[in-house]
C-alpha cells in the first residue's frame, strides 16, 4: 500500500499510448501469445475512446492472470501500482503519492470523484481509515478498481493488488460506506477512424522498449537530419513526434521541423535491413508517400504491450534499433520483424498531448 511520492508522467499506450479499438486489442492478457498480433485499428481521441465496459474488463483480466508489477520501481508491487497502470491504460500517463493522496490529486481532464460508485471507478480509502469493521489501514490509505456495484447490498467488487490475499491482484467485496471516495473516469464511446479519413492522434515520445532512458529523436531539423535513438528529454521537441494518419496507417510529424520521419529510399520495394531513417519534407505523391508511412502492430511480452511500426508498403521490415540494445549511439533504421522478444524492435509511446 506505500510507493514514494514521485509523479511519472509517461504515456502508453500505455498501454497508450496509442489507443485502439476493441477490447480485446486493448487488454494485454486478451492478447494472447502470438509472437506478433495483427494491425490495429487505431481511434481518434486517447482520453475519451475507452469504453466502460473495456475499462472492466481490463481490470477484471488483472484478476484473472494474478497481476503483479512494480511499476513506479519503488518498495515491489504495491495497491497504487495497479492505479498507476490502470492511469496508463485509460489516459496514457500515471500520478505518483500513496494511495491517500488520490483523495486529493490532480486529475486528468474530465475525470470526477464521486461517493456513489461505478463498475470502472477507482475506490479510494483515506491513510488511518477502516477498510472493514476489523481493519484500520496505515497513514498510507489503499485503493483499488471497482469492477462491479450491488446497491441492495452495499458493496462492491473490487480489483486489488495488496488487498490482503498476498501481493498480486485479486477480487475482493468491499462495503461502500468505508470508502473515502470513488474516482470516475471519463469514458467515452469508440469511434473507428477510417481507411479515407485523416486523423491526428496526438503528440508521443517513442521510448524504446529495450532501454526507456532513451527515445527516438530526430538529430536536426533540415532533409536528411538522421533519426537515432536519443537521451529520453520528452521537453526537447527534437523527441516529440505528432502522428497523423488513418485507420491503417500513420505519419510521424516530428514537432522541432514539422518534418516527417522518412525511409531512405524511393520505392519501398528496394528496403533491406538496415535502410536507414531520417527525416524529410512531407510527400503527397503516392511512391514517396509510401516510405513516410507506418502501420502500427501490437505485440506482447510477459504481460507488458508494446508497439512495433511496420512499413505501410513492405509489412516485412519494421523500425529497429540498431545493436545488441538501445542505446545513445544507437541508429533508428528498418529491419526484418523478429520475435516478439526482441525488444529493440518494440517501443513505448508516452502521449504528452
Amino acid at each position: 500500500m506505500r510507493t514514494t511520492f514521485k509523479t511519472k508522467v509517461t504515456a502508453a499506450i500505455a498501454a497508450l499510448m496509442i489507443t485502439l479499438t476493441g477490447a480485446a486489442a486493448m487488454t494485454p492478457a486478451d492478447a494472447g501469445d502470438s509472437s506478433i498480433l495483427g494491425s490495429v485499428t487505431l481511434t481518434a481521441d486517447a482520453a475519451d475512446v475507452i469504453s466502460r465496459d473495456q475499462a472492466v474488463k481490463w481490470a477484471n483480466e488483472r484478476a484473472r492472470e494474478a497481476w503483479s508489477e512494480d511499476v513506479d520501481h519503488s518498495y515491489g508491487t504495491q495497491c497504487v501500482d495497479l492505479a498507476m497502470k490502470y492511469y496508463r491504460y485509460l489516459v496514457g500517463y500515471n500520478v505518483g503519492g500513496n494511495a491517500t493522496d488520490y483523495q486529493t490529486n490532480k486529475l486528468p481532464k474530465g475525470w470526477t470523484r464521486t461517493r456513489t460508485p461505478q463498475p470502472g471507478d477507482l475506490i479510494v480509502w483515506g491513510g488511518n481509515t477502516k477498510i472493514n469493521a476489523n481493519c484500520r489501514l496505515s497513514k498510507y490509505g489503499h485503493i483499488g478498481i471497482v469492477v462491479a456495484v450491488n446497491s441492495k447490498k452495499g458493496t462492491v467488487t473490487t480489483v486489488e493488488t495488496r488487498g490482503g490475499s498476498g501481493v498480486a491482484a485479486h477480487k475482493y467485496t468491499r462495503e461502500i460506506k468505508y470508502a473515502t471516495v470513488f474516482i470516475r473516469p471519463s469514458f467515452g464511446k469508440e469511434t473507428s477512424v477510417t481507411t479515407d479519413t485523416l486523423v491526428n492522434f496526438g503528440t508521443y515520445i517513442i521510448y524504446s522498449a529495450d532501454n526507456d532512458s532513451v527515445c527516438v529523436g530526430a538529430t536536426g531539423t533540415t532533409n536528411k537530419s538522421n533519426v537515432k535513438c536519443v537521451k529520453a528529454d520528452k521537453k526537447n521537441k527534437l523527441n516529440q513526434w505528432k502522428a497523423v494518419g488513418n485507420g491503417n496507417s500513420w505519419k510521424f510529424y516530428n514537432v522541432s521541423s514539422g518534418k516527417v520521419m522518412d525511409i531512405c529510399t524511393n520505392n519501398v520495394a528496394n528496403i533491406k535491413n538496415t535502410t536507414n531513417i531520417h527525416v524529410y519534407s512531407s510527400q503527397t505523391k503516392k511512391a514517396l508517400s509510401a516510405t513516410q508511412t507506418f502501420k502500427p502492430v501490437i505485440t506482447k511480452v510477459n504481460g507488458n504491450v508494446y508497439y512495433r511500426f511496420a512499413v505501410s508498403g513492405n509489412t516485412s521490415f519494421v523500425l529497429d534499433c540498431a545493436g545488441e540494445s538501445a542505446s545513445t549511439s544507437s541508429n533508428v533504421r528498418l529491419y526484418k520483424a523478429a520475435g516478439k522478444t526482441n525488444n529493440t524492435q518494440n517501443f513505448i509511446l508516452r502521449r504528452i498531448s
